[in-house]
Formats: structure tokens, C-alpha cells, sequence
């Protein structure tokens, strides 16, 4: 009996042992995210990136922020360091997908705003949509990013279209375009300098490495090198997939959320909407943004 008692003491320490150590295992497993500076989630799976739960994004309505909330929100989620891609590209492409999915969570978060101020009903189901597809992971697939591509270009078309429809805003209506539009300037600030970081983590692969990229040689530009991301990666898996789902149509897509910043910062000029000085100085100083193709 004393014999059964020993083995049976035994056989409990080693079954807490075990315990213990698939717990610890998975606390440095929900801690990984830290390194990218919360811009990953703390778990993996299908889980909501940790910045989801931020009042600015998870609150559906647009009176309950203001643009500091962006700014701060920004400061936390997309530090400067957050645009510096480095390390394997399996580092890098966790990186930029994560800032990449911020910026267009606060676009959707600004059309969202317009679309309300504008009472375009159907473009705020489709926007809703297209929250759901940005938020449903710590990454997005290809398909995923074509997606909410094309719910944003949509978007943005409606409100152009419809705000110059417009003869008289209310001034609840004027403070949420107020909100929509410089929020907008903003997200689209952040995905350029998204983009600018792809591109230049691109250019310094390709030179650190025997892989010559053909397609920039006579055309050193960003988006020379965003277009030789299939000459530099292998995008077939891992960190150079997602740089390359990313990357793939980015430029159209920039140059889409350009043309319609423009018109925004014009739209407001005309209708004396006094937007935040941050946000038109940093929307300004990409100045002609996409010319040097």
C-alpha cells in the first residue's frame, strides 16, 4: 500500500509538471505579438488583432471620437517604428500587415463617417463588410485584401458622387464629415508610408542578395520596387506571400485613396470645413504621390 502511494505521488508531481509546463507554453505563445509593438494580436488563429478593442475602431458610432483619438490611437498602435521593416521577411510581412490592416481599419472607420453624414445607407452595409473582413484575423489573405479593396474604391466613389449632390450641411452632419475626411487623410498618410517601407524593404533584400531585380534597374522608384516584390520573394509562402498579397494592387489602391483625398481636402475648402492642420500637412507632403510612374 505504502509502495501504491509513492507511485501515485509520483505520478500526480509529474502530471502538474506537464500542466504547468503546456500553460507556460502557452503564455510565451500569446505573448509573441509584443515584439511587433501590439500591432499583432497576442494570440494566434482567428482572433481580433489587439488594436480591434481600441473605443476608436470597435465603437460603431462616429460621435463618440474626435482626431486626437486618432492621433493617440496611432501613437500606440503605429509607432514610427512600426513603418521600419526588418529581420526575415516572415518578420517583415507580420509587420506590415499589421500596420497595414490599422490604416485600413481607420479609412473604413472615416468612409464609415462620411457615408453616415451623407445617409448613403447601402455604402455603410458594404463598409460594414468590409470591417468585418479587416477584423476577422491577425492577417488577410489575398482574396481578403482584393475585397475590402473594392468595397473601399466603392465607397469612395459613392461619397464623391453624392457629396457634391449636396446644397446645405447641418452642423452635426459638418462634424462628421469634418471627422470622416481628416481621419481619411490620415489612414491614407499611413498606407503610404506602408507602402514606402514594402518598398524599401524590397530594394535592400534585393541588394543584400545575388536575386537582381530586372524590373528597376532603369526605375529606381517605390513603386518600381513594389512591382519587382515576385523577383525578389518567394511568394509562394510565408513572410514573402504576404508582402506580395500586400503589395500586389497597391498602387492602384493608393492612388484611388490619392485622388480622393484630393478631392476631400477641396470639398472642404469650398464648404468651409476646418480641417485639423496634422492631418492636411501630413495628407500634403506626399505631394503627387504616385507621379513618378
Amino acid at each position: 500500500m505504502k509502495k501504491t502511494k509513492q507511485y501515485f505521488h509520483s505520478f500526480a508531481v509529474i502530471t502538474s509538471v506537464i500542466v504547468l509546463t503546456a500553460c507556460s507554453a502557452t503564455e510565451i505563445k500569446q505573448t509573441v505579438g509584443d515584439t511587433y509593438n501590439n500591432v499583432a494580436a497576442t494570440i494566434t488563429g482567428s482572433e481580433a488583432p489587439a488594436w480591434a478593442s481600441a473605443p476608436l475602431i470597435a465603437e460603431s458610432q462616429c460621435n463618440s471620437f474626435s482626431y486626437k483619438n486618432v492621433e493617440n490611437f496611432l501613437a500606440v498602435y503605429a509607432s514610427k517604428e512600426n513603418y521600419s521593416l526588418k529581420g526575415t521577411a516572415n518578420e517583415a510581412g507580420q509587420r506590415a500587415m499589421g500596420t497595414y490592416m490599422i490604416s485600413a481599419a481607420l479609412i473604413n472607420k472615416a468612409q464609415t463617417c462620411m457615408a453616415e453624414a451623407l445617409e448613403l445607407k447601402e455604402t455603410i452595409t458594404l463598409l460594414e463588410e468590409e470591417k468585418q473582413i479587416i477584423l476577422s484575423g491577425t492577417s488577410l489573405s489575398e482574396s481578403e485584401i482584393t475585397r475590402h479593396r473594392e468595397i473601399s474604391a466603392e465607397a469612395n466613389e459613392a461619397i464623391v458622387s453624392y457629396s457634391q449632390q449636396v446644397d446645405e450641411l447641418s452642423p452635426q452632419k459638418s462634424e462628421s464629415l469634418v471627422l470622416g475626411i481628416s481621419t481619411f487623410l490620415t489612414g491614407t498618410y499611413t498606407t503610404v508610408r506602408m507602402e514606402d517601407a514594402i518598398a524599401d524593404y524590397t530594394k535592400k533584400v534585393a541588394e543584400s542578395s545575388s536575386n537582381s531585380a530586372k524590373s528597376v534597374k532603369n526605375n529606381n522608384s517605390p513603386t518600381a520596387w513594389l512591382n519587382a516584390i515576385a523577383d525578389v520573394f518567394d511568394t509562394t509562402a510565408g513572410g514573402g506571400a504576404t508582402i506580395a498579397n500586400i503589395g500586389s494592387g497597391l498602387v492602384p489602391h493608393m492612388k484611388k485613396l490619392y485622388s480622393t483625398g484630393e478631392y476631400l481636402m477641396e470639398y472642404s475648402r469650398k464648404n468651409n470645413l476646418t480641417l485639423p492642420s496634422n492631418a492636411t500637412e501630413e495628407f500634403m507632403s506626399m505631394g503627387g504621390w504616385g507621379d513618378e510612374e
